[in-house]
């Protein structure tokens, strides 16, 4: 029985292939083996965009269909394949742009091993067959005869088949493939192959290589995780190796982070790391943004740190633009005020217990707190304490004179730290209750979370190229990734944010409440025993067309009760049509996120000299496909999706720079 959990990697995975730029020419189809039935791409579906009503099932063994979708015309190759091939479960076809171009060639190619890092492809000659008409029983026999004793063919005057045992096998070829094939046409067809002895130490070389494992943490408000990322060649592959839910805890009035229990997890997976991989080299962590602990003189941890969404910061601003002017505070900082800021969390401490506030020796940002205990040095990452509203935004120094003016303790701010900086090694006590070895570095990395992800983004290349991002999860972060802040009065009044980024880059992004409202509901019905599956909702929200729009950034929708409750109140005092269905609710919420991003876009064009012309969106909310539509519809412009684990990737690239091991991102060609 194929589940929902199946169905939704099948789309992650033809994402995956439009992502990376194989589905120019046409849609492509894809197949995936799952015991005896297999995932077809449906007549009519574009491959990048696949939605789970474009799937046909199929049996293999007779080629069936089974639940009504009609599959890709040419399905009759792919289960052929998959019948012949006991070893192949996933099938790909396409029209990449190189690969079409060497298809398109009077005289094709014999031989692709063009380059040393095609190890699939090396020494072996890759089928050429004749293309007939799309979807008749000659192209399938000829196709499956051509991938009975190898892996890829080239269809002449049209594109690849690849397969493999799984999608990061069929993909990695596919890239290869690609690859070669881009060799061929850029040199023109004047290219070399590798010759036998050549390829026999190439493949010694590759059996005998050493692999070097970096591990991601990454905290989110939601949930946390540790991912190993591996670097060969120009891959990086993933496995995540550990996930853990993350919560606030209510006590005494105040909303907090249980810091002890989320050590204790990084620390689990730091354990499973250390029994899985030999070749552990650094760490790197990554969190949200604002929050901290402090620590005492004698290394103590002064309390579990306080949550953004602790309510006591409420009235702090007020306080502060009663000191201070707000718009010559925005010229300095260029950080967007927000209750929730690590600046006026300091400031309302500084009321409650100001003699507390001096006691304390670091204030470590909360990616700084758990890198501290893991080497007992302390130290701020720039891009986190960006977040602060604390930093001179030019400078990229701490505001001695604003800090000065608010009465917070000098000593409190240490050094910054740039991406990319080794902040020590592990402590031997923690080394030995984890099994790792005491010489792994922990690396300061884009350490707001954000900072990470937005390192992760293929960006267009080219000064004329405008695009954007929005990293969509429980927070939505829209903005772009310039060189300099824009500090201007303008910006300000529009709530724009200049964050600090990884290689000296600027964030300029509008901070908007994300998929928060989402997981309110979802929990709350949860909760009462309600079905809440993100399939089964988002389903229900394409039925509604009829809602009301909600400001998602309203206090109201801050930290309730009752989110479902709040949404009500809130449509009912503007007298705008109130929720009632599941569907209703979630169709209400992913509109007005749409609303909201449209908005932003709007602002951000008139601050900006060009218009963005694209929307990247990464983070687990890219694989809301109802949000990327409605979102593509609302601001006008493409909206491309992933990579959803963009916050380690970016995690992990910066650890394998800084370890030696790549001399910048754009040597990853490939991420599996």
């Amino acid at each position: 029985m194929i589940t929902a959990e199946q169905i939704e990697k099948f789309i992650a995975q033809a994402h995956r292939v439009g992502d990376a730029g194989l589905t120019v020419c046409s849609s492509g189809n894809l197949s995936w083996r799952i015991g005896e039935e297999a995932l077809v791409s449906g007549t009519g579906s574009w491959v990048p965009s696949l939605t789970k009503e474009k799937i046909a099932v199929c049996r293999v063994a007779d080629g069936e269909v089974l639940n009504g979708v009609k599959p890709s015309m040419e399905s009759g190759f792919h289960l052929g394949i998959l019948r012949e091939r006991p070893d192949v479960d996933v099938v790909l076809h396409f029209q990449s742009p190189y690969a079409t171009a060497v298809a398109c060639m009077k005289e094709i190619p014999r031989n692709f091993n063009v380059t040393a890092e095609v190890p699939c492809h090396v020494g072996s000659e890759i089928p050429v067959i004749p293309y007939f008409r799309p979807g008749s029983p000659e192209l399938a026999e000829q196709v499956k005869a051509a991938l009975k004793d190898h892996n890829s063919c080239l269809l002449r005057k049209h594109g690849q088949v690849v397969c493999g045992k799984d999608f990061d096998q069929a993909f990695e070829r596919a890239m290869f493939f690609e690859m070669a094939c881009r060799i061929i046409v850029l040199s023109g067809g004047r290219y070399e192959v590798l010759s036998q002895e050549e390829i026999d130490d190439l493949e010694t070389y590759i059996g005998q290589e050493t692999m070097s494992t970096f591990l991601a943490v990454d905290f989110g408000a939601g949930s946390g995780r540790v991912i190993a990322g591996h670097v060969v060649g120009r891959q990086l592959k993933l496995d995540e190796l550990h996930r853990f839910p993350n919560r606030q805890v209510r006590l005494g009035g105040h909303v907090y982070w249980d810091f002890l229990a989320l050590f204790e997890e990084m620390k689990e997976g730091l354990r499973r790391a250390a029994a899985k991989y030999a070749d552990v080299e650094s760490i790197g962590i990554d969190t949200w943004g604002v929050d901290y602990g402090l620590v005492d003189k004698a290394g103590n941890l002064m309390g579990n740190p306080l949550c953004y969404r602790d309510a006591s910061t409420a009235d702090t601003p007020e306080e502060v633009f009663a000191r201070i002017d707000e718009a010559a505070h925005y010229a300095e900082t260029g950080i967007q005020v927000m209750p929730i800021n690590t600046m006026f969390q300091l400031y309302a401490r500084k009321k409650e217990n100001e003699a507390w506030l001096r006691e304390a020796r670091h204030l470590l940002f909360m990616p700084d707190l758990f890198a501290y205990y893991l080497t007992g040095v302390p130290g701020n990452e720039y891009c986190i304490a960006s977040t602060s509203e604390l930093l001179d935004a030019r400078k990229r120094t701490w505001n001695m004179p604003l800090i000065r003016e608010l009465g917070l303790p000098e000593h409190l701010f240490g050094e910054l730290l740039e991406p990319g900086t080794v902040r020590g090694t592990l402590c031997p006590e923690v080394a030995a209750e984890v099994g790792l070895s005491p010489g792994v570095k922990v690396v300061a990395v884009g350490s707001h979370d954000t900072a990470s992800a937005v390192h992760a983004v293929p960006f267009r290349k080219g000064k004329e190229a405008v695009s954007a991002f929005l990293s969509s999860g429980t927070w939505s972060l829209l903005g772009v990734a310039l060189d300099e802040p824009v500090l201007t009065e303008e910006a300000r009044r529009a709530g724009f944010t200049n964050e600090g980024g990884v290689g000296g880059r600027i964030r300029f992004l509008q901070n908007i409440t994300g998929l928060w409202i989402l997981q309110c509901l979802v929990r709350q019905w949860e909760a009462r025993g309600w079905r809440a599956d993100y399939d089964f909702l988002i389903a229900g929200a394409e039925q509604v067309e009829d809602v009301s729009s909600i400001d998602v950034d309203a206090p109201d929708f801050k930290h309730p009760a009752d989110m479902e409750k709040a949404i009500a109140d809130y449509c009912r005092a503007r007298g705008t049509k109130v929720p009632v269905t599941q569907g209703e609710y979630v169709r209400c919420v992913l509109q007005s996120l749409a609303e909201r991003y449209r908005m932003g876009i709007q602002q951000m064009n008139a601050l900006l000299p060009r218009p963005v012309e694209c929307l990247h969106v990464i983070g687990g909310g890219c694989r809301n496909r109802l949000l990327n539509r409605l979102t593509e519809e609302a601001t006008g412009i493409p909206v491309l999706a992933g990579p959803v684990e963009a916050t380690a990737i970016g995690n992990l690239l910066v650890q394998a720079e800084a370890c030696g091991k790549i001399k910048n991102k754009n040597e990853i060609h490939i991420i599996i």
